[in-house]
């Protein structure tokens, strides 16, 4: 089942009444439940969903399905704003069941620096009120492309009375030198975490960082058995890239099932 068929079935059954109520009810087994604190944040548990609620109309019926926290996004200037406060509404029009986070992109059409930063920081104001978290999906290989934008970003924090963690999602061709110059401006900077793809590279980044900036690993394979290794490894929390509903109906259950069953900790 393909993403927008999904989102139409959703979509119905936030008609019916009581179809929410009774998706918790199936999701809320013991297995699902292994609280985690991260960036002083208490998570239900540590496995997410990304990649599934573009425009942030979905979050708290893809969390029934027994996700930790959702992604919502990602947002850029290509979504122009009145889709972005579209889902500011959305967030605001009933209370959020989740953990929700912000993912920021680029417009690819963009290759102006202050058009690029500019799509980062209109999202990043409109939404930092409503969200746990924000996500910086890195555009570019080269670090220092990034490095600027996460300095815009973090600067503008300073005018908020509360903290919203800040995290960097990094690509998976970044390697070598690259990604040591990136795990490295991550640990000076005052960015509160990472995302690093596949148990490879999470593993790359505990060694780097040496455990000062949380990792998130987001599962390649989406198997129970990869989710367990990131975890074993030392990620925080880990994340599935949605793609396909089969990835948000069953798959929680397996892996969260398998993770208890084999005494994983989170």
């Amino acid at each position: 089942m393909n993403e927008r068929v999904f989102h139409r079935i959703l979509q119905f059954r936030r008609l019916i009444p009581g179809a929410s109520a009774i998706q918790r009810y199936r999701s809320n087994r013991q297995y699902m439940s292994r609280p985690r604190d991260i960036f002083a944040i208490n998570f239900r548990n540590p496995l997410g969903l990304s990649g599934m609620d573009h425009d942030g109309k979905f979050f708290n019926q893809l969390s029934d399905f027994g996700f930790g926290f959702v992604a919502i996004g990602p947002f850029s200037t290509k979504d122009n704003r009145s889709s972005i406060l579209s889902a500011v509404r959305e967030i605001r029009s009933a209370p959020v069941r989740t953990v929700l986070a912000a993912s920021l992109s680029r417009d690819p059409s963009h290759t102006d620096e202050e058009d690029i930063l500019e799509d980062y920081l209109i999202p990043f104001t409109l939404l930092y009120d409503f969200v746990d978290m924000v996500i910086v999906d890195m555009f570019a290989p080269e670090p220092e492309s990034i490095t600027d934008i996460l300095d815009e970003l973090l600067s503008l924090r300073i005018c908020y009375e509360n903290h919203l963690p800040i995290i960097l999602r990094i690509p998976r061709k970044l390697q070598g030198d690259d990604l040591k110059q990136t795990l490295d401006f991550a640990m000076l900077s005052g960015i509160d975490g990472i995302i690093m793809t596949g148990v490879e590279g999470v593993k790359i980044a505990r060694q780097i960082t040496k455990g000062r900036v949380p990792v998130i690993g987001s599962l390649m394979k989406k198997t129970p058995e990869e989710a367990a290794a990131m975890l074993e490894l030392g990620a925080d929390l880990i994340e599935i890239d949605g793609k396909t509903a089969d990835n948000c109906i069953r798959l929680p259950r397996t892996i969260m099932k398998y993770l208890s069953a084999n005494q994983t900790q989170p």
